[in-house]
């Protein structure tokens, strides 16, 4: 399967309250794992996002797929739910400001 030109990011976010278990981790780095297999772009990594932080397990999940993206040239990164909003209101300020600077 020939590769194209664009660079995918694949991106998972979980609207869990509290910490992330080690299942979900587990069927999020799957479900990232298959993708990467089956994908015909270029796949630069992967970010998940969701709940208050990981369990001591799931952490131990996450730091092992982190070996596997590091391997195999990929970045990977974990972000909580808090960081997700704060960004979204970070964007969401930028772009009324923009909007009250063209009118």
């Amino acid at each position: 399967m020939a590769k194209s030109n664009r660079n995918q990011l694949f991106g998972q976010s979980k609207d869990i309250d509290g910490k992330l278990s080690a299942q979900t981790v587990r069927e999020v780095i799957n479900d990232f794992k298959a993708r990467y297999d089956n994908h015909q772009s270029t796949t630069v990594g992967f970010e998940l996002i969701g709940g208050d932080g990981m369990t001591r397990s799931a952490s131990r999940e996450w730091d092992k797929f982190e070996d596997w993206c590091k391997n195999n040239n990929l970045k990977c990164d974990y972000g909580t739910k808090k960081e997700e909003e704060d960004l979204r209101d970070v964007l969401r300020n930028r772009t009324a400001n923009r909007q009250k600077n063209k009118a």
